[in-house]
């Protein structure tokens, strides 16, 4: 559909809107739009109505961190304003506790041994997304840089600083989510898929000590250790392509992916017993994307 401007007065130009998008979206002389301006593309679209506040009711059936987080994320992402837990340990209420940190604007004003209550105090504010998707991959290259450090010594029981940091990635990116979502979807999506994609690094890395810690090795071998550098290198080398749009940034993904598979499928056929391991390493390594060409 084309329109041509209009001018009006000395200098405005105007131009008139569809009468069939008019009608379809019920507007009428004097109502609001919204205009989001790009360098050659203005889209206009309806004002949101704010919407009514909304609460939701969940029992805890066990304390457990991964089942909490879960709940929260899930009400964080459907924007719930109000959380009721309901709980028979008590010793839930310090996961949820730790895991409210990592959420930003929502608060506990409520708890007892049982049940706690949880409000969205704040808004979304208005937020950077490069600068957000820089934080979340400054965050990986430490906990890449930190998990080296236990793997190589035999360190365990390190997980919840590792959580720590994972968790704050999470948190970046439910940041950015909800930043994004009252933007146009087809003009958001690209920019989420990028900070969601990279927040999955922090959780396969941490996934990887994990499995470790979890395991009765005490350290791995120097062979799994010089694979993992690779990876990390890998990492790296991806981020600083895709920053400079690098045309070569396509070649060097497929290339670089495809040799560090091989790479694992050959640790895992030797049989070394931290081979459990690799399939973390498959993770991140299959987690680089480009996000123009949405490769993952």
């Amino acid at each position: 559909m084309e329109r041509k401007l209009v001018k009006q007065g000395q200098s405005t130009l105007m131009i008139s809107l569809p009468k069939t998008w008019i009608d379809n979206n019920s507007l009428n002389s004097g109502d609001p739009l919204n205009l989001n301006t790009f360098s050659d593309r203005v889209i206009i679209s309806k004002k949101r109505i704010l919407k009514k506040k909304t609460s939701k009711s969940f029992l805890i059936k066990n304390a457990d961190y991964n089942e909490i987080r879960e709940i929260l994320e899930k009400s964080v992402r459907e924007d719930i304003q109000k959380i009721e837990l309901q709980f028979k340990d008590p010793s839930s209420i310090y996961f949820i506790q730790l895991i409210l940190k990592s959420i930003n604007g929502y608060e506990m004003f409520e708890e007892s041994e049982t049940h706690c209550l949880i409000e969205k105090v704040s808004n979304p504010i208005e937020i950077d997304v490069d600068k957000t998707l820089n934080k979340i991959i400054n965050i990986t290259k430490c906990e890449f840089i930190i998990i080296k450090s236990y793997l190589e010594k035999g360190q365990k029981n390190r997980l919840e600083e590792l959580r720590d940091m994972r968790d704050g990635a999470w948190k970046y990116r439910n940041m950015t989510y909800s930043f994004l979502k009252e933007k146009l979807l087809f003009n958001s999506f690209d920019e989420y898929f990028r900070v969601h994609i990279f927040e999955y690094n922090c959780s396969f890395a941490y996934w990887l000590y994990r499995s470790f810690n979890n395991s009765k090795i005490k350290k791995v071998s120097p062979e799994f250790l010089k694979l993992y550098s690779e990876v990390v290198d890998y990492f790296a080398k991806s981020v600083t392509k895709m920053k400079k749009n690098s045309p070569d940034y396509i070649n060097y993904i497929m290339e670089a992916r495809n040799y560090l598979l091989n790479r694992c499928e050959e640790y895992i056929s030797s049989g070394r017993e931290d081979a459990f391991l690799v399939i973390y390493l498959g993770m991140l390594i299959q987690n680089i994307h480009n996000p123009k060409s949405l490769i993952v």
